[in-house]
């Protein structure tokens, strides 16, 4: 009776080990993936260096755009 106690402790100990331990590698891989996203350039391998990042086309819109906003708006104080 003792036998069989012990080996049904024994394997919901396993369980609840492994259970964890899938627990904590998927965590692992997790915050291994979001910082290889964050340190990426944006640009393809091997584009060399003057290559336009994606980074500097975000900024080109959005200068592009405030521009645009500004060109469009004609309020009292843009006529001083």
């Amino acid at each position: 009776m003792g036998g069989a106690m012990i080996h049904e402790f024994t394997l919901v100990t396993l369980l609840h080990a492994a259970a964890i331990g899938a627990g904590v590698l998927a965590l692992v891989l997790c915050f291994t993936a979001a910082g290889y996203v964050r340190n990426c350039s944006g640009q393809h391998a091997g584009a060399g260096d003057g290559a336009t990042t994606v980074r500097q086309l975000q900024d080109l819109i959005a200068a592009e755009a405030r521009r645009h906003a500004a060109a469009e708006y004609v309020g009292r104080h843009r006529l001083r």
